[in-house]
């Protein structure tokens, strides 16, 4: 990953000390994102039990501050 970053700068003089800071700065934010991703997980999805790699999830959002407009129901709430 450091040597991908090295050739992507390799046109770029990094003689300079501007090529050094931007060289640095970029090794410094690869090894950051890299550390938070371990750190840090995604919540895991739940490998699916079917016959094809294919998970899905569902929300169902309410909000009890708003009333459902176009129900028939009058003590309905806004969903999504």
């Amino acid at each position: 990953m450091i040597l991908a970053v090295i050739n992507y700068f390799r046109p770029f003089e990094l003689n300079g000390i501007i090529g050094k800071w931007i060289l640095g700065i970029s090794i410094l934010l690869i090894f950051i994102s890299v550390i938070l991703s371990l750190v840090l997980p995604i919540s895991q999805v739940p490998k699916p039990s079917g016959k094809f790699s294919i998970g899905t999830r569902i929300y169902e959002l309410e909000d009890r501050n708003r009333d459902e407009k176009y129900s028939s129901d009058e003590e309905a709430k806004r969903e999504i």
